[in-house]
């Protein structure tokens, strides 16, 4: 199971919203909402990332003929995740982080980018 497990210093109520694209056309989008509960001392939130979409998509590799078909799969497909802090104290929705994700063959780089502080620094 591919679940993200974030903790904060206080309570919060977050939205994740998480679109799947293939060949840059959505072809899913999951909206799911999840309350903090608190642990040692800490507020914990987890979301499950598109674990039905995953096994499904995994399971098709299967029926490919070659790598090369793999590799263009693979390649052609991004999701995007945006975390909105939705806290009744808020006026209104704040995004409080913003995730994508492309894929491909080679040996598991992450390269990260910070667009923008929102100022959720704890």
């Amino acid at each position: 199971m591919n679940t993200f497990i974030f903790e904060t210093n206080v309570f919060r109520r977050i939205k994740c919203i998480t679109t799947v694209y293939s060949f840059g056309k959505k072809i899913l989008e999951t909206d799911e909402i999840c309350n903090s509960s608190l642990k040692d001392n800490k507020f914990i939130m987890d979301f499950e990332f598109v674990n039905k979409f995953f096994t499904d998509f995994l399971s098709k590799f299967e029926e490919f003929k070659s790598y090369e078909e793999i590799q263009f799969a693979l390649e052609n497909l991004t999701v995007m995740q945006q975390f909105k802090d939705i806290t009744i104290f808020n006026n209104e929705p704040r995004t409080w982080l913003i995730l994508g994700y492309q894929f491909g063959i080679g040996d598991g780089n992450v390269d990260i980018a910070k667009v923008k502080d929102l100022g959720y620094s704890e």
